[in-house]
């Protein structure tokens, strides 16, 4: 049986090989890759929030609808419709992953402002552009290159009668999505989804 200070000194080893161990890149990588795996296989499969509803877009849906099969040119006030009704069912939020950036009629968009409006918990998607910018020294010598992300957001009268416009980006690498950002640096650490979501249900 071990003495309590030898097995205070080998937890306190053992403590601090982990933490050195925490401060090289290739452990980090390691913990994605293999111990979140293992967590999510022991774990086992969880059972979706039962207080939240998707409502896909598919080829399925355009098709008993009776419009295009590319979403962005589905009528506006099909969207408006469907605001009132979810309204109707008692949605604490509603966050639309569409892009409304391109004017349409006045009549299209005038019905999916005010739907948006009444309902006052909505909240929609911004378009995130991406552009690398140069840095030149004296004689055009190249010094470095920065990635200015900008936001682009839904046309006017709809953006000012949404809870909130918001983007959300998930990292490419690794292929499996271990996590997302809250607030988004590239753009200003302007707030994501699930944070312009969580206050349009508040």
């Amino acid at each position: 049986m071990w003495h309590p200070l030898k097995a205070a000194v080998f937890g306190c080893l053992i403590g601090i090989v982990g933490l050195l161990a925490s401060l090289l890149h290739f452990s980090h990588d390691i913990e994605e890759s293999v111990g979140l795996g293992l967590l999510f296989n022991l774990r086992g499969p969880r059972k979706a929030p039962s207080d939240v509803i998707v409502i896909s877009i598919d080829r399925k849906s355009s098709e008993r609808l009776k419009v295009s099969s590319n979403p962005d040119r589905w009528p506006r006030s099909l969207h408006a419709e469907l605001i009132k009704i979810l309204i109707s069912e008692g949605a604490a939020s509603i966050i639309f992953d569409m892009y409304f950036i391109d004017p349409r009629t006045p009549t299209e968009d005038d019905s999916l402002a005010t739907a948006i409006n009444n309902a006052g918990n909505v909240v929609l998607a911004e378009l995130l552009r991406a552009q690398e910018v140069s840095t030149l020294l004296d004689g055009g010598v190249q010094s470095s290159v920065h990635r200015v992300v900008s936001a682009v957001k839904p046309i006017e009268s709809v953006a000012q009668a949404a809870f909130a416009t918001a983007p959300f980006v998930l990292p490419r690498m690794p292929v499996r999505v271990n996590q997302y950002w809250t607030f988004l640096p590239d753009a200003g650490d302007s707030p994501t989804f699930p944070v312009a979501g969580r206050g349009a249900a508040a």
